[in-house]
């Protein structure tokens, strides 16, 4: 008994090793399916939050994969008010979210003209009382906020905001079952009409000069250089040397390189344009627009140029109603 009893203590002790291992094991087994199963969830969790392959803002036709997310904010009557969370590039052509705001009919079994608002202004988001009185004209209307308003991306002078707007382009593209995708118009005001301006001159450069039937800018920042006199340039350049944390060199540089004055850098507008400027603006200057307007004519580019008497730099009644309804006769002139 004594022998046996020494003989069944080691094999005892073999077994509960084995047995121990085995649970090790299955322990190894189980730690193996958490990390696989913990990185299968944060993949799928991803999904959505890195733009798809080949979804550079321009170029994205049709389809909608440069898209994020779509929420209602509210209804007006009969009107929607929409956020766009979407997909646009930073000034190193790196991927970055931002937004647009959309007025369209709560009614969608009618298609209607799509038109994109440029506003003005440095980090600004969009003004939903200007996208609401084109919604009001008929317009399917959307407007970026531009990089660095919502806290999303870094603000850029002229630059990121091409990106972003084309992305709103994309978006009504996006959108047949209630936008005519065959009439779709930009506008912009004051540093918008400059963005427009550079928008317009990309169009080429990526084969989509037909996208855009007609534009409007509306009291336009064109050339600085030649409308101000030189104590103003330098206040602007103070301006966003403070705001972009630039130099003295490099904002000039920055200005002469992303400029929309045309003869100087951009040539290739093609899109008939409507220039409106008010005469009391003594924000950006009434001369802005005269250059603009003698420029396109040396350069063949159909155009019209209106001067509003007593206009300030944000119309007010009466020019605004006017001035309204010259922005619809020009697109219904520039449909085809």
């Amino acid at each position: 008994m004594g022998k046996g009893r020494g003989v069944t203590g080691p094999i005892s002790l073999l077994f509960a090793f084995c047995f121990l291992l085995s649970r090790v094991e299955e322990a190894m087994t189980s730690v193996k399916v958490l990390s696989i199963l913990l990185l299968a969830v944060t993949l799928a969790g991803c999904v959505g939050t890195v733009p798809p392959t080949g979804t550079s803002p321009g170029n994205q036709g049709p389809g909608r994969k440069f898209i994020i997310e779509e929420k209602l904010v509210r209804t007006e009557g009969p009107f929607q008010l929409w956020r766009v969370l979407y997909w646009s590039r930073d000034k190193n052509g790196r991927p970055v979210k931002t937004t647009a705001k959309v007025y369209r009919p709560t009614d969608t079994s009618v298609k209607r003209p799509g038109l994109i608002w440029n506003h003005g202004g440095w980090n600004q988001c969009t003004s939903l009382r200007q996208l609401f009185k084109y919604a009001e004209l008929g317009y399917v209307v959307i407007g970026a906020d531009y990089q660095g308003c919502d806290g999303l991306g870094e603000p850029d002078y002229l630059g990121t905001e091409i990106n972003d707007v084309l992305g709103t382009l994309d978006w009504l593209k996006s959108h047949p079952e209630f936008v005519d995708v065959t009439k779709i118009y930009m506008v912009g005001h004051s540093l918008g009409g400059a963005i427009t301006l550079r928008t317009l001159d990309t169009l080429p450069d990526l084969g989509r000069v037909r996208e855009i039937k007609a534009a409007v800018v509306q009291a336009t920042v064109y050339s600085e250089n030649r409308a101000y006199k030189e104590e103003k340039n330098q206040e602007i350049r103070t301006e966003l040397m403070e705001k972009y944390h630039l130099s003295d060199q490099e904002v000039q540089a920055l200005k002469r390189s992303r400029s929309p004055d045309m003869p100087q850098n951009h040539d290739k507008v093609a899109v008939p344009i409507f220039i409106a400027h008010g005469t009391a603006d003594t924000y950006v200057p009434p001369d802005h627009s005269k250059l603009l307007a003698a420029d396109l004519a040396k350069m063949g580019v159909k155009h019209k140029l209106k001067l509003y008497p007593g206009a300030r730099h944000t119309f007010d009644e009466p020019q605004l109603s006017e001035y309204l309804r010259d922005c619809q006769i020009w697109f219904q002139e520039n449909s085809r």
